[in-house]
Protein backbone atom coordinates (compact mmCIF):
# COMPACT_ATOMS: atom_id res chain seq x y z
CA UNK A 1 0.00 0.00 0.00
CA UNK A 2 3.19 2.28 1.10
CA UNK A 3 4.31 1.81 -2.50
CA UNK A 4 0.95 2.57 -4.38
CA UNK A 5 0.62 5.54 -2.22
CA UNK A 6 4.01 6.80 -3.57
CA UNK A 7 3.78 6.42 -6.69
CA UNK A 8 0.06 8.47 -6.62
CA UNK A 9 1.54 11.16 -4.77
CA UNK A 10 4.52 11.93 -6.80
CA UNK A 11 2.88 10.85 -10.56
CA UNK A 12 2.23 14.34 -11.91
CA UNK A 13 0.41 14.90 -15.02
CA UNK A 14 -0.22 17.88 -17.35
CA UNK A 15 -3.91 18.16 -18.64
CA UNK A 16 -2.83 19.61 -21.91
CA UNK A 17 0.33 17.24 -22.75
CA UNK A 18 -2.28 13.67 -21.70
CA UNK A 19 -4.79 15.25 -24.13
CA UNK A 20 -2.30 15.27 -27.09
CA UNK A 21 -1.87 12.03 -26.14
CA UNK A 22 -4.52 9.70 -26.43
CA UNK A 23 -7.01 12.73 -28.55
CA UNK A 24 -6.76 14.32 -31.62
CA UNK A 25 -8.36 17.62 -32.48
CA UNK A 26 -10.68 17.54 -35.40
CA UNK A 27 -10.82 20.79 -35.81
CA UNK A 28 -7.37 20.53 -36.98
CA UNK A 29 -8.67 18.61 -39.87
CA UNK A 30 -10.68 22.02 -41.03
CA UNK A 31 -11.38 22.62 -44.25
CA UNK A 32 -10.27 19.69 -46.82
CA UNK A 33 -10.19 16.56 -44.46
CA UNK A 34 -13.35 16.99 -42.72
CA UNK A 35 -15.77 14.73 -43.80
CA UNK A 36 -19.20 16.11 -45.66
CA UNK A 37 -22.39 15.08 -45.00
CA UNK A 38 -24.76 15.51 -47.98
CA UNK A 39 -28.59 16.15 -47.64
CA UNK A 40 -28.30 16.05 -44.03
CA UNK A 41 -29.18 20.27 -43.29
CA UNK A 42 -31.88 19.70 -40.61
CA UNK A 43 -29.77 16.88 -38.81
CA UNK A 44 -26.41 18.71 -38.80
CA UNK A 45 -27.89 22.24 -37.57
CA UNK A 46 -29.79 20.09 -34.85
CA UNK A 47 -26.22 19.04 -33.70
CA UNK A 48 -24.29 21.86 -34.33
CA UNK A 49 -26.70 23.82 -31.73
CA UNK A 50 -26.61 21.25 -29.56
CA UNK A 51 -22.47 20.93 -29.30
CA UNK A 52 -21.75 24.93 -30.05
CA UNK A 53 -24.35 26.91 -29.34
CA UNK A 54 -26.22 25.49 -26.26
CA UNK A 55 -24.27 26.38 -22.99
CA UNK A 56 -26.14 23.58 -21.07
CA UNK A 57 -23.55 21.26 -21.78
CA UNK A 58 -25.89 18.36 -22.77
CA UNK A 59 -23.90 14.85 -23.64
CA UNK A 60 -25.42 12.80 -26.29
CA UNK A 61 -25.09 9.64 -28.38
CA UNK A 62 -25.63 9.78 -32.19
CA UNK A 63 -27.35 5.95 -32.48
CA UNK A 64 -27.10 4.62 -35.88
CA UNK A 65 -25.48 1.66 -38.07
CA UNK A 66 -21.92 1.64 -39.34
CA UNK A 67 -22.01 3.22 -42.52
CA UNK A 68 -24.97 5.86 -42.19
CA UNK A 69 -22.86 8.99 -41.79
CA UNK A 70 -22.75 9.71 -37.93
CA UNK A 71 -18.77 10.83 -38.50
CA UNK A 72 -19.58 12.76 -41.15
CA UNK A 73 -22.68 14.60 -39.49
CA UNK A 74 -20.59 15.41 -36.56
CA UNK A 75 -17.53 16.69 -38.79
CA UNK A 76 -19.94 18.57 -40.88
CA UNK A 77 -21.08 20.12 -37.73
CA UNK A 78 -17.62 21.59 -37.27
CA UNK A 79 -17.01 22.64 -40.56
CA UNK A 80 -19.97 25.15 -40.46
CA UNK A 81 -19.04 26.12 -37.44
CA UNK A 82 -15.83 26.98 -37.93
CA UNK A 83 -16.12 28.52 -41.38
CA UNK A 84 -19.05 31.09 -39.41
CA UNK A 85 -15.84 32.04 -36.89
CA UNK A 86 -13.46 32.25 -40.23
CA UNK A 87 -16.69 34.56 -41.68
CA UNK A 88 -16.80 36.77 -38.17
CA UNK A 89 -13.02 36.86 -37.82
CA UNK A 90 -13.07 35.56 -34.82
CA UNK A 91 -9.95 35.17 -32.87
CA UNK A 92 -8.60 31.58 -32.96
CA UNK A 93 -8.25 31.33 -29.55
CA UNK A 94 -11.93 31.75 -28.65
CA UNK A 95 -12.76 28.96 -30.79
CA UNK A 96 -14.75 25.37 -29.46
CA UNK A 97 -12.43 22.72 -30.07
CA UNK A 98 -13.89 19.30 -30.65
CA UNK A 99 -11.54 16.31 -29.65
CA UNK A 100 -11.51 12.99 -30.33
CA UNK A 101 -10.45 10.45 -27.10
CA UNK A 102 -9.65 6.66 -27.81
CA UNK A 103 -10.57 5.31 -24.42
CA UNK A 104 -7.93 2.36 -24.79
CA UNK A 105 -4.63 4.98 -25.13
CA UNK A 106 -6.32 6.84 -21.67
CA UNK A 107 -4.67 3.72 -19.74
CA UNK A 108 -2.16 2.92 -21.87
CA UNK A 109 1.24 2.52 -19.89
CA UNK A 110 -1.03 3.26 -16.56
CA UNK A 111 0.39 -0.13 -14.19
CA UNK A 112 0.33 1.25 -10.63
CA UNK A 113 -3.10 1.36 -8.77
CA UNK A 114 -5.05 4.98 -9.34
CA UNK A 115 -2.49 6.15 -12.27
CA UNK A 116 -4.61 6.24 -15.02
CA UNK A 117 -7.93 7.83 -12.87
CA UNK A 118 -5.50 10.72 -11.85
CA UNK A 119 -4.43 11.12 -15.97
CA UNK A 120 -8.39 11.13 -17.06
CA UNK A 121 -9.45 12.88 -14.70
CA UNK A 122 -6.33 15.78 -15.63
CA UNK A 123 -7.41 15.51 -18.78
CA UNK A 124 -11.02 16.61 -17.89
CA UNK A 125 -10.62 18.81 -15.82
CA UNK A 126 -8.29 20.50 -18.38
CA UNK A 127 -10.95 20.28 -20.90
CA UNK A 128 -13.57 22.09 -18.10
CA UNK A 129 -10.96 24.93 -17.98
CA UNK A 130 -10.68 25.95 -21.70
CA UNK A 131 -13.99 28.23 -21.31
CA UNK A 132 -14.93 30.61 -24.17
CA UNK A 133 -16.72 33.17 -24.08
CA UNK A 134 -18.93 33.59 -26.41
CA UNK A 135 -22.08 35.91 -27.10
CA UNK A 136 -22.39 35.81 -23.36
CA UNK A 137 -22.42 32.59 -22.85
CA UNK A 138 -19.13 30.67 -21.65
CA UNK A 139 -18.99 27.44 -23.48
CA UNK A 140 -15.56 24.67 -23.11
CA UNK A 141 -14.56 22.25 -25.12
CA UNK A 142 -15.98 19.12 -26.35
CA UNK A 143 -15.12 15.51 -26.42
CA UNK A 144 -16.24 12.85 -28.62
CA UNK A 145 -15.56 9.18 -28.24
CA UNK A 146 -16.79 6.19 -31.01
CA UNK A 147 -15.61 3.72 -28.83
CA UNK A 148 -18.59 3.50 -26.35
CA UNK A 149 -18.43 -0.21 -25.09
CA UNK A 150 -14.46 0.65 -23.83
CA UNK A 151 -16.06 3.15 -21.49
CA UNK A 152 -18.03 0.37 -19.57
CA UNK A 153 -15.28 -1.94 -19.44
CA UNK A 154 -11.71 -0.51 -19.20
CA UNK A 155 -10.22 0.07 -16.16
CA UNK A 156 -11.47 -3.11 -14.66
CA UNK A 157 -9.05 -5.47 -12.63
CA UNK A 158 -8.42 -7.81 -9.96
CA UNK A 159 -7.71 -4.76 -7.36
CA UNK A 160 -9.80 -2.50 -8.95
CA UNK A 161 -13.89 -2.13 -9.84
CA UNK A 162 -13.67 1.96 -11.25
CA UNK A 163 -14.37 2.10 -15.12
CA UNK A 164 -13.98 5.25 -17.27
CA UNK A 165 -17.60 5.86 -17.21
CA UNK A 166 -17.11 5.91 -13.75
CA UNK A 167 -15.05 9.15 -13.38
CA UNK A 168 -16.95 10.70 -16.82
CA UNK A 169 -20.79 10.09 -14.39
CA UNK A 170 -20.05 13.39 -12.11
CA UNK A 171 -19.18 15.49 -15.09
CA UNK A 172 -22.05 14.13 -17.12
CA UNK A 173 -24.57 14.96 -14.49
CA UNK A 174 -23.44 18.50 -13.27
CA UNK A 175 -23.19 19.89 -16.67
CA UNK A 176 -19.41 20.00 -16.74
CA UNK A 177 -18.13 18.72 -19.86
CA UNK A 178 -20.26 18.08 -22.61
CA UNK A 179 -19.60 14.42 -24.29
CA UNK A 180 -20.57 12.76 -27.74
CA UNK A 181 -20.73 9.53 -28.30
CA UNK A 182 -20.94 7.71 -31.60
CA UNK A 183 -22.35 3.91 -31.08
CA UNK A 184 -24.15 1.32 -33.44
CA UNK A 185 -27.61 -0.06 -31.75
CA UNK A 186 -26.03 -3.01 -30.41
CA UNK A 187 -22.76 -1.41 -28.92
CA UNK A 188 -25.55 0.83 -26.91
CA UNK A 189 -27.41 -2.28 -25.89
CA UNK A 190 -24.86 -3.58 -24.26
CA UNK A 191 -24.14 -0.57 -22.28
CA UNK A 192 -27.44 -0.07 -21.31
CA UNK A 193 -27.84 -3.46 -20.27
CA UNK A 194 -24.43 -3.25 -18.14
CA UNK A 195 -24.82 0.19 -16.66
CA UNK A 196 -28.48 1.75 -17.16
CA UNK A 197 -27.55 4.61 -15.25
CA UNK A 198 -24.51 5.71 -17.70
CA UNK A 199 -26.70 5.12 -20.65
CA UNK A 200 -29.33 7.18 -18.95
CA UNK A 201 -27.48 10.46 -18.86
CA UNK A 202 -27.64 10.74 -22.42
CA UNK A 203 -29.69 12.32 -24.85
CA UNK A 204 -30.18 10.07 -28.25
CA UNK A 205 -29.80 11.51 -31.14
CA UNK A 206 -30.84 8.85 -34.21
CA UNK A 207 -29.20 8.37 -37.58
CA UNK A 208 -31.16 6.22 -40.15
CA UNK A 209 -30.02 4.98 -43.54
CA UNK A 210 -31.71 7.18 -46.25
CA UNK A 211 -33.64 5.82 -48.52
CA UNK A 212 -32.27 4.01 -51.55
CA UNK A 213 -32.96 7.54 -53.91
CA UNK A 214 -31.26 9.66 -51.43
CA UNK A 215 -28.42 7.34 -50.63
CA UNK A 216 -28.10 7.97 -54.53
CA UNK A 217 -27.90 11.81 -54.62
CA UNK A 218 -25.08 11.82 -51.55
CA UNK A 219 -22.73 9.07 -53.12
CA UNK A 220 -23.41 11.71 -56.38
CA UNK A 221 -21.94 14.27 -54.30
CA UNK A 222 -19.27 12.16 -53.30
CA UNK A 223 -18.48 11.20 -56.41
CA UNK A 224 -18.34 15.24 -57.19
CA UNK A 225 -15.86 15.27 -54.29
CA UNK A 226 -13.59 12.41 -55.04
CA UNK A 227 -13.73 13.66 -58.97
CA UNK A 228 -11.92 16.78 -57.50
CA UNK A 229 -9.85 15.69 -54.77
CA UNK A 230 -7.87 12.77 -56.93
CA UNK A 231 -8.26 14.35 -60.73
CA UNK A 232 -10.32 11.34 -61.77
CA UNK A 233 -13.80 10.55 -63.63
CA UNK A 234 -16.67 8.04 -61.86
CA UNK A 235 -19.08 7.53 -64.54
CA UNK A 236 -22.53 7.64 -64.01
CA UNK A 237 -23.04 4.02 -64.71
CA UNK A 238 -20.02 2.86 -62.44
CA UNK A 239 -22.43 4.45 -59.58
CA UNK A 240 -25.31 2.46 -60.96
CA UNK A 241 -23.52 -0.71 -61.36
CA UNK A 242 -22.00 0.17 -57.59
CA UNK A 243 -25.79 0.85 -56.21
CA UNK A 244 -26.88 -2.74 -57.90
CA UNK A 245 -23.95 -4.72 -56.45
CA UNK A 246 -24.84 -3.45 -52.81
CA UNK A 247 -28.32 -4.15 -53.36
CA UNK A 248 -27.16 -7.43 -54.33
CA UNK A 249 -24.77 -8.51 -52.45
CA UNK A 250 -24.05 -6.03 -49.59
CA UNK A 251 -27.76 -5.52 -48.37
CA UNK A 252 -26.42 -5.83 -44.77
CA UNK A 253 -23.66 -2.27 -45.40
CA UNK A 254 -25.36 0.84 -44.48
CA UNK A 255 -25.31 3.45 -47.27
CA UNK A 256 -24.14 6.06 -48.07
CA UNK A 257 -21.22 5.00 -46.28
CA UNK A 258 -20.28 1.80 -48.24
CA UNK A 259 -20.71 3.02 -51.26
CA UNK A 260 -18.28 6.55 -50.13
CA UNK A 261 -15.93 3.54 -48.98
CA UNK A 262 -15.82 1.70 -52.31
CA UNK A 263 -15.88 5.01 -54.63
CA UNK A 264 -13.00 6.66 -52.33
CA UNK A 265 -10.59 3.04 -52.45
CA UNK A 266 -11.01 3.39 -56.18
CA UNK A 267 -10.30 6.99 -57.11
CA UNK A 268 -7.41 6.16 -54.76
CA UNK A 269 -5.86 3.42 -56.90
CA UNK A 270 -6.98 5.20 -60.56
CA UNK A 271 -6.04 8.86 -59.92
CA UNK A 272 -5.91 10.89 -63.25
CA UNK A 273 -7.77 8.01 -64.87
CA UNK A 274 -11.76 7.21 -66.17
CA UNK A 275 -13.58 4.91 -63.87
CA UNK A 276 -16.31 2.82 -65.24
CA UNK A 277 -17.88 -0.21 -64.73
CA UNK A 278 -14.88 -2.89 -65.02
CA UNK A 279 -12.88 -1.12 -62.37
CA UNK A 280 -15.76 -1.42 -60.32
CA UNK A 281 -15.87 -5.03 -60.77
CA UNK A 282 -12.70 -5.34 -59.94
CA UNK A 283 -13.36 -3.93 -56.53
CA UNK A 284 -15.99 -5.61 -55.80
CA UNK A 285 -13.83 -9.34 -56.72
CA UNK A 286 -11.37 -7.79 -54.65
CA UNK A 287 -13.55 -7.40 -51.09
CA UNK A 288 -15.69 -10.32 -51.68
CA UNK A 289 -13.15 -13.26 -53.42
CA UNK A 290 -15.53 -13.42 -55.59
CA UNK A 291 -14.57 -13.58 -59.47
CA UNK A 292 -15.60 -10.11 -61.34
CA UNK A 293 -17.43 -12.68 -64.01
CA UNK A 294 -19.72 -13.65 -61.68
CA UNK A 295 -22.04 -10.42 -63.45
CA UNK A 296 -21.72 -11.90 -66.79
CA UNK A 297 -24.92 -13.30 -67.93
CA UNK A 298 -23.75 -17.05 -69.01
CA UNK A 299 -21.52 -17.24 -65.42
CA UNK A 300 -23.00 -19.81 -62.93
CA UNK A 301 -21.03 -19.59 -59.59
CA UNK A 302 -19.41 -22.97 -58.65
CA UNK A 303 -19.96 -24.88 -55.74
CA UNK A 304 -16.11 -24.46 -54.35
CA UNK A 305 -16.07 -21.07 -55.68
CA UNK A 306 -19.01 -20.00 -52.96
CA UNK A 307 -17.36 -22.41 -50.48
CA UNK A 308 -14.23 -20.70 -50.71
CA UNK A 309 -15.82 -17.31 -50.59
CA UNK A 310 -17.80 -18.20 -47.55
CA UNK A 311 -15.03 -19.87 -45.48
CA UNK A 312 -12.79 -17.08 -46.43
CA UNK A 313 -15.23 -14.26 -45.40
CA UNK A 314 -15.42 -16.38 -41.44
CA UNK A 315 -11.71 -16.32 -40.71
Amino acid sequence: DDIFSYFNKSASFNGEDELDQVGSCLNNLYPDSLKRAFYRDELTQKIKTLVFENKSNVSFVILGKEGVGRHSIIEESLRIYISKTVEEERDENSVQQLWQVDPTRIISGMSVIGMWQKRFETILNHMQKSIYNINGSLLSDKLMIDNPVALIRIGKSSQNSMTLSDVMKPYIEDQKLQFIIISSPEEWAVIQEKDRRFADLFRIIRVDEPAVEESLKMGLEVRKQLESEMNCRIAIPAIKFLKDIHRNYFRNKANPGFMASIMRSIALKYRNSEIDRNEIRAEFSSISGLSSNIFDDDHFLEEDELKKSISSSLV
